[in-house]
């Protein structure tokens, strides 16, 4: 009997994870492990660093544990303190702090790193475990969020100008209606705004065709 996994059947999927660490001068691997295509990346890491990293340690004489965002994790920070390991890792943008430290950026103790990039050091705590975070301003990354926001600006602002034309060519049985309507559809606008919105009353005649002089109007709308 097969059990059928949550990636079979699903080549777009990590069927096998291969867990790796090398050494910086030459890249020879001196720790490999095969994991399943579900294993978390995170209690991976951690899981190395508990049982693992002491022996590599002293074996290689290592300085810096050096991984990708994924070693950052309370577990692994931990683990990496106790064994008095230093580290050098991404900061995921998932943490409150991180996201508190960039949007707090203070532009005036940006120093140039070279190649377009600026930035500065921070202390930082995370787990109990004292480090430094390097903040980092990239001109290039920059210029590409621009061109990005005023490309979605503009495409959102079109959306809603043409809903807005929309909203002018509809009619409500009274002005009240129509104001409530005006007013719903400002509150759901992101890009555009409306000043000294009004209404517009249209009389409504009976009979077809253009009325004529002194005919009586049947009902009135407002638009």
């Amino acid at each position: 009997m097969h059990q059928i996994g949550s990636r079979d059947h699903r080549p777009e999927l990590n069927q096998v994870i291969l867990e790796l660490i090398c050494e910086n001068q030459a890249g020879l691997p001196v720790y490999m492990q095969a994991l399943s295509g579900n294993t978390n990346d995170q209690k991976a890491f951690a899981e190395v660093t508990r049982q693992h990293v002491q022996s590599l340690q002293a074996a290689q004489q290592s300085r810096y544990f050096v991984g990708d965002a994924a070693l950052y994790t309370a577990d692994s920070l931990s683990a990496l303190h106790q064994q008095e390991q230093l580290f050098v890792t991404r900061v995921p943008m998932t943490l409150k702090d991180a996201k508190h430290a960039v949007s707090n950026l203070q532009t005036e103790r940006l120093e140039t790193l070279g190649d377009g990039y600026h930035g500065y050091w921070i202390e930082a705590d995370y787990a109990g475990v004292p480090q430094r975070w390097l903040l980092v301003r990239s001109e290039q990354a920059t210029k590409r969020e621009q061109q990005t926001v005023t490309k979605n600006l503009l495409k959102t602002g079109t959306r809603e100008l043409k809903q807005f034309q929309q909203l002018c060519k509809k009619r409500f049985a009274c002005q009240q209606g129509a104001e409530q309507a005006l007013a719903e559809f400002s509150r759901g606008l992101s890009v555009l705004r409306i000043e000294q919105g009004n209404t517009l009353a249209q009389p409504i005649y009976s009979g077809k065709g253009r009325p004529k002089k002194g005919q009586p109007r049947k009902e009135s709308t407002t638009s």
